[in-house]
């Protein structure tokens, strides 16, 4: 393994190699707790895609259902007839969690169904319900997709930034800090034995 390079030498590269040790392992914990909130988040936004998903599915049918009913009483002609002319806004509400932001909730404002009286048929009403359902069950799906990607992208860096404390980082210090210490221990040694044959020396036998 790698030694790291430019430790101070001495008492100070152990203090210096000590302070970094400590601050890796914080940092270690505090993605590991990252980790774990987004992975829970994660989960619980899966469910949440899964069951919007469900609702697109069904209500798309639903409207498609509705939409053969309405050509059958009106015709094609008539559809095209009895399109409102406003437009579906959609307002995404955003949270975050970690530091990750990503859309949670859509709010779709509809405009207000205007039918001509002529093109009324029984079909109509539910066809349009049934549409405006599968845009925001389809809102809701694409907020929930989206969401997914922020997570899993942010989790993967998470982890991956968790693999180079765990594998380069940590191992390199506590290394270095094995090796220095070794060494200040062998030069106390010698010191000491050197302090022992002065103090010999000196006084004799």
């Amino acid at each position: 393994m790698a030694v790291l390079r430019g430790v101070p030498p001495g008492r100070a590269g152990r203090l210096w190699l000590r302070r970094r040790l400590a601050t890796a392992t914080r940092s270690r914990g505090q993605l590991d707790r990252k980790l774990h909130l987004l992975t829970a988040e994660r989960r619980r936004l899966a469910c949440l895609e899964e069951e919007h998903r469900a609702e697109w599915e069904r209500t798309c049918t639903l409207g498609a259902t509705w939409l053969d009913r309405v050509a059958l009483l009106s015709g094609r002609d008539g559809i095209r007839t009895a399109r409102g002319s406003g437009s579906l806004l959609a307002q995404v509400r955003w949270t975050t969690t970690a530091g990750v932001s990503y859309p949670v909730m859509v709010t779709v404002s509809e405009p207000s169904a205007t039918v001509p009286a002529y093109h009324a048929t029984t079909a109509l009403a539910p066809a349009i319900a049934a549409h405006r359902a599968a845009v925001r069950a389809g809102a809701a799906l694409g907020a929930a997709q989206a969401g997914l990607l922020r997570l899993d992208h942010e989790i993967a860096l998470t982890r991956r930034r968790l693999r180079a404390l765990d594998t380069r980082w940590v191992p390199q210090l506590e290394e270095s800090l094995r090796l220095l210490e070794a060494a200040l221990e062998q030069l106390e040694r010698e010191d000491w034995a050197r302090l022992r044959t002065n103090a010999d020396t000196a006084f004799g036998p």
